[in-house]
């Protein structure tokens, strides 16, 4: 049985916020399941491997004790990972009775108490969410047989509800400081899944108007800075989700700079270079902005062989305007990182296109050895430090004199370097492509969120 990414986010979140061990969550899981030990198993899991995938079966049943704590129904949950799971085709995505049958389920929900469950209305507005979303995925594999025939007033009402939960679960509870960790993680995966549905949203076609205001809606929502708190901070997901997550914020970016009424384009166009900075150093092929990697596949197409791309990339990075403001960037603030990641990926070039998951874990450990600090000597350390201490204390007493004090005309230590703006303007770039979405791989197009990816049967080198 395949196990959705997103038990793999429930269980890395879960071991951030409830500061679980390992082999705390692993007896706990073998609890719940009535299982033997399973601490070997999540390991081998939790290291990128594809081993022991029913290992995280259960996670939502610690999950939900240890972090949601009664916020929303389990039955509202239970009915999320239901659809995750028809998502994921763990359940058949294109069958019909079962899809049917996932949203009427949702009727009886109606009749839930909010008073007892705070975030039962914006769980509801996320669940109708995913059902659209999951409706739009049904009709049809390919992409562009969904532009061909998008319903682009269904799809932006779709978004809408999804960035509406969002909002919802932003808004605090009477008493509340600050935002439950449970309303964080929801709200990024809403985020997440809405980022995709704009995406469904058929480029070139005259609709960039709706495009931006979605994008601006994700990013003042609070579902961007959810999707970035919970990559960055609580490493959920891998590089896919890191690379996913710089294309939405270079989208929004396109979006904002644009528009009169928000003023923080810039932190928003550095925020998308540390993201995809993160997202190379875990991949260091993302540093390759000029190439696509392919492999043929001799069992289509009577034999011949197709190319397709083995990491889902279709095309070169460099191509999609979105990127290029980040991309620009990027080569000027970090030449180190990306002469280091180059360097990798030209060494395991073919390894890469042979077997490209293995061959990612090589090289982050790679990157991860060139970048180690070399060990400190305590002793040489100390005595250096003592040193100082000596000559400063000495300094002082040689210059004061008796009645007479001075005044230091600046810090020693500068605590903070202020850096002038250049003054520089960003050309406007139109926005051009869109996003690959978390957790599956397509290239010229976001892939339906938290989904694991199949070769591509056609491959284009231009879409």
């Amino acid at each position: 049985m395949r196990t959705s990414q997103f038990l793999e986010d429930m269980t890395r979140f879960l071991m951030n916020i409830a500061s679980f061990k390992q082999f705390e969550l692993a007896a706990e899981l073998a609890s719940k399941r009535g299982a033997k030990n399973l601490e070997a198993p999540l390991s081998i899991r939790l290291a990128g491997k594809a081993k022991h995938t029913e290992v995280l079966e259960g996670i939502e049943m610690v999950f939900y004790d240890r972090v949601v704590e009664d916020r929303i129904p389990f039955s509202y949950f239970q009915r999320l990972i239901d659809a995750q799971r028809i998502c994921d085709r763990t359940i058949g995505i294109t069958d019909k009775t079962q899809l049917q049958l996932h949203i009427e389920r949702g009727e009886y929900l109606d009749d839930v108490a909010g008073e007892r469950y705070p975030k039962a209305r914006a769980m509801k507005r996320l669940l109708k969410g995913v059902d659209g979303a999951i409706e739009q995925l049904n009709s049809g594999t390919d992409p562009r047989v969904r532009y061909a025939c998008a319903n682009v007033a269904k799809i932006k009402s779709t978004a809408e509800m999804l960035l509406t939960a969002v909002e919802d679960l932003k808004e605090l509870d009477p008493g509340q400081l600050e935002l439950h960790p449970c309303d964080v993680f929801f709200m990024a995966y809403a985020g997440n899944m809405a980022n995709w549905v704009i995406s469904e949203i058929p480029p070139d076609a005259g609709y960039d108007k709706e495009i931006n205001s979605l994008h601006i809606r994700l990013h003042t929502s609070g579902a961007l800075e959810a999707m970035s708190k919970v990559a960055m901070k609580y490493g959920c997901g891998g590089w896919e989700r890191l690379y996913n997550l710089a294309h939405a914020f270079a989208s929004v970016y396109d979006a904002v700079k644009l528009d009169g009424k928000v003023h923080n384009a810039p932190s928003i166009l550095a925020q998308s270079v540390k993201v995809y900075a993160g997202a190379i150093q875990l991949n260091p092929r993302l540093a390759n902005f000029r190439e696509t990697f392919c492999a043929v596949r001799a069992d289509v197409d009577d034999g011949e062989g197709v190319p397709y791309p083995v990491d889902g990339i279709d095309e070169p990075i460099c191509v999609e305007g979105a990127l290029k403001p980040m991309l620009e960037r990027l080569e000027r603030e970090n030449p180190r990182l990306l002469s280091q990641a180059r360097g990798l990926i030209d060494e395991h070039r073919a390894a890469y296109v042979d077997d490209y998951r293995t061959t990612v874990v090589t090289m982050n450990k790679a990157m991860a050895k060139l970048n180690r600090r070399a060990p400190v000597d305590s002793r040489k350390a100390a005595g250096a430090i003592l040193a100082i201490c000596i000559s400063v204390v000495a300094g002082w007493l040689m210059g004061n004199t008796a009645g007479t004090t001075h005044v230091a005309s600046k810090p020693i230590f500068p605590l903070v370097e202020t850096v002038e703006a250049t003054g520089g303007q960003v050309s406007p770039v139109r926005y051009a492509s869109k996003p690959v979405f978390p957790l599956q791989l397509a290239a010229s197009k976001p892939v339906f969120p938290l989904e694991r990816s199949a070769p591509l049967k056609n491959f284009e080198a231009t879409v």
